[in-house]
């Protein structure tokens, strides 16, 4: 009987690995396909910012527009925090790193996609900023909610959402090897 336990328990962890990595390969395709749409955003921002020709040549009008563009960028950025989801500011990174230490690795998807709008405000409308934090937390929360849909275990959570993450930045900076380091 000890024999065929130990048989049981092979075939259920030999499972338990095919399914992590077939879940590990439906978060990247997911993550890279947000990862194109999160480029497309910015690049929208960006356009109906900054390629108007209405101002080309008045230089003065320009140059305000130039710099109030960011400021309008802001302000839309803290209306949707201030009224959508305070979580969908900040970096992402940090916040990704504390769902997997304090929150046994529930990142909402909901505010992974607040977070994609913001940035691509921020980022669209001439702010400070880089898309690399939100899409680690786009990443991370389509696998969070991937993992918590196929009720994977807890301890292998965190290896869903890494891989979210990787897909993330190797998608977002088309570097697949960046992904992997």
């Amino acid at each position: 009987s000890n024999g065929f336990e130990r048989s049981i328990t092979k075939r259920f962890l030999w499972w338990d690995e095919l399914l992590l990595y077939l879940l590990a390969g439906v978060i990247g395709l997911v993550t890279a396909t947000a990862a194109v749409g999160f480029n497309y955003l910015i690049d929208r921002v960006d356009m109906l910012a900054h390629g108007t020709r209405a101002f080309e040549g008045k230089f003065l009008t320009h140059h305000i527009v130039l710099l109030l563009t960011p400021a309008v960028g802001a302000l839309l950025v803290g209306l949707i925090a201030k009224f959508y989801s305070r979580e969908a500011v900040g970096h992402g990174v940090p916040e990704v790193m504390y769902a997997i230490v304090r929150r046994d690795c529930k990142i909402k998807l909901h505010v992974a996609l607040a977070r994609m709008v913001t940035a691509a405000l921020t980022i669209g409308s001439g702010g400070s900023a880089g898309p690399e934090g939100p899409i680690i937390q786009i990443g991370a929360a389509i696998a969070s909610w991937t993992g918590r849909f196929f009720r994977v275990v807890q301890h292998q959570m965190p290896v869903l959402i890494g891989c979210g993450a990787a897909a993330g930045i190797a998608a977002i900076f088309r570097a697949p090897i960046a992904g992997v380091l």
